[in-house]
C-alpha cells in the first residue's frame, strides 16, 4: 500500500505491467486500473528502486494527485510518502520531481525505470541524472545503498509524457 497525506492506495503486481493498467485487483476490467509495481521489482529482497505506476485520473483517484508535487509549496508541506509491503513499512521523501517522455526517440526521454544498480558509480550517475531533470533543487541527502521509490503517471507535457517523483527512504 502506498500512502500520502490524504489518501492510501493498494498496490498490485503482475508478470505483465500492462495487466493492472486496465484491471482491478479482483481481475475485473477497469479503465482506471490499479497502482502497480514494475514486474521487474522484488519486494524481498527489495529492489534498489521500487517503481510504481498508476493512471492520472482527473477526479484525483489512482495517481491523479501526483501532479500536486509540481508545486514546491505542496511538495514541501507533503514530503512524506509511506510504502507498506507484507514485510515492512517504509517512509520516503522526494528527491526529484520531473517531466519526461517514455519514447526513446524524443529528446526529452529519460529512462527512470531502472530497478537495480550494478555498482556505486551507476547509482550515483542515476541520482545525478534525476537531480538534473528535477523541477526543483531538493537538498535531501542520498547515498549509495539507499532505497528508492519512484512514482510515475501520465502527463500532457509531451507525447508519451510522464510526471515522475523519485523518493529516498528515510525511515
Amino acid at each position: 500500500m502506498i500512502g500520502f497525506e490524504d489518501m492510501a492506495l493498494y498496490v498490485c503486481q503482475s508478470e505483465d505491467d500492462d495487466y493492472y493498467a486496465s484491471h482491478r485487483f479482483d481481475g475485473n476490467e477497469d479503465a482506471a486500473g490499479m497502482i502497480y509495481l514494475d514486474f521487474r521489482c522484488s519486494l524481498w529482497p527489495a529492489s534498489d528502486n521500487m517503481v510504481l505506476y498508476g493512471h492520472n485520473m482527473r477526479g484525483g483517484s489512482r495517481f491523479g494527485k501526483l501532479l500536486r508535487y509540481t508545486d514546491l509549496e505542496y511538495l514541501t508541506e507533503n514530503s512524506t510518502i509511506h510504502f507498506a509491503t507484507l514485510y515492512e513499512i517504509g517512509e520516503y521523501t522526494p528527491i526529484s520531481v520531473f517531466y519526461t517522455s517514455v519514447n526513446p526517440e524524443d529528446e526529452d526521454y529519460f529512462d527512470f525505470t531502472q530497478v537495480s544498480f550494478s555498482d556505486q558509480a551507476a547509482f550515483e550517475s542515476y541520482i545525478a541524472d534525476i537531480r538534473e531533470q528535477s523541477l526543483f533543487e531538493i537538498p535531501t541527502v542520498v547515498e549509495y545503498g539507499d532505497s528508492l521509490l519512484t512514482l510515475a503517471t501520465c502527463s500532457e507535457e509531451y507525447d508519451g509524457g510522464r510526471i515522475v517523483i523519485v523518493c529516498v527512504r528515510v525511515a
